[in-house]
């Protein structure tokens, strides 16, 4: 059994985690929140269906991760998100690349948002190669 490896974030927005997780890849409908997103209530749940002692407030069951995945989940600490991954899908499934891509994703979302709220209106254009170019 793998265990959980808490990822330090820089996740202070959920909305703008949400639409990240959308951005690589899950659907709205994989995303588990809790009543109280403040509140760390969810279980999570190793690759057995094993309920684990750590708790989230935003959720996406393990059958999204990968057949033999655990659940990964977002933590609130009173500041931020922080990430929830076992060490197993930190290597495989979850790994560098994918928590690089979300990270990339929420930087995207957090600067519209936060420029938004500034007046600033925001012109979004992929490159050619891969980057994307954000004009306000």
């Amino acid at each position: 059994m793998s265990k959980y490896k808490e990822i330090q974030t820089q996740f202070k927005n959920l909305e703008s985690l949400k639409l990240a997780l959308l951005d690589i890849g899950f659907t709205a409908d994989q995303l588990e929140l809790a009543p109280d997103v403040h509140q760390n209530t969810l279980v999570m749940h190793g690759y057995h269906g094993d309920a684990r002692p750590e708790r989230a407030s935003l959720r996406i069951d393990r059958k999204f991760i990968g057949s033999v995945s655990n659940d990964v989940g977002f933590a609130w600490d009173g500041q931020q998100f922080t990430a929830m991954i076992s060490e197993f899908d930190n290597s495989t499934r979850f790994n560098g690349q994918r928590q690089n891509a979300l990270k990339q994703a929420y930087a995207k979302h957090e600067i519209k948002r936060q420029a938004r709220l500034r007046g600033y209106s925001v012109n979004e254009q992929r490159r050619t190669d891969g980057t994307i170019a954000l004009t306000l």
